[in-house]
């Protein structure tokens, strides 16, 4: 059972962030740390659910409920100025939102895969692929090979974390 008001709940959201969208070059330093947060996360539910070979993207919906959501199934609309990679995430936290509260997912005890990506795009961020790589900003990370996520603790999300990770001066920032 998929919850449809979650789902439209997340994809206003979106649509909201993408409407808006200015991409924010000072923000360099936490939308890294984001994209690279989300890589973390998409690794945990890949071992979970035993599909590292198609880490870092695929749809956590689609694999723990592959009947609810064929791959034919029309992507949401209001995302058309993202791009395809970016958008084919965004499109897969939507149908994770009308699941999340599923006991099958709750009982994993994972955080939401895709939070940091909306994040990213909150705070004008995007991401591509191309060649094996993800280039986020200025910033290109390697697909593969799969990495599984250590023991240590997830970025905080929070407006005040990332802001601290793009202050001026901060290690790895220029000065301004």
């Amino acid at each position: 059972m998929t919850d449809p008001a979650a789902e439209a709940s997340a994809l206003a959201r979106l649509r909201r962030a993408a409407e808006t969208l200015r991409i924010d070059w000072s923000r360099q330093a936490s939308h890294e740390a984001l994209f690279r947060e989300h890589l973390r996360r998409m690794s945990l539910w890949a071992t979970a659910l035993g599909c590292e070979d198609r880490w870092p993207f695929f749809d956590v919906a689609r694999q723990l409920f592959p009947d609810r959501f064929p791959d034919d199934a029309p992507a949401p609309s209001g995302l058309g100025s993202l791009g395809g990679a970016m958008r084919a995430a965004l499109a897969a936290w939507v149908r994770f939102a009308g699941v999340a509260a599923a006991p099958e997912v709750s009982a994993l005890g994972l955080a939401d895969p895709y939070e940091p990506l909306v994040r990213l795009l909150e705070r004008g961020g995007t991401f591509t692929t191309e060649h094996g790589m993800a280039y986020v900003g200025l910033v290109g990370i390697p697909r593969r090979p799969f990495r599984p996520a250590g023991a240590a603790a997830g970025l905080p999300l929070d407006d005040a974390s990332l802001d601290a990770l793009d202050a001026p001066g901060r290690a790895g920032r220029g000065p301004g």
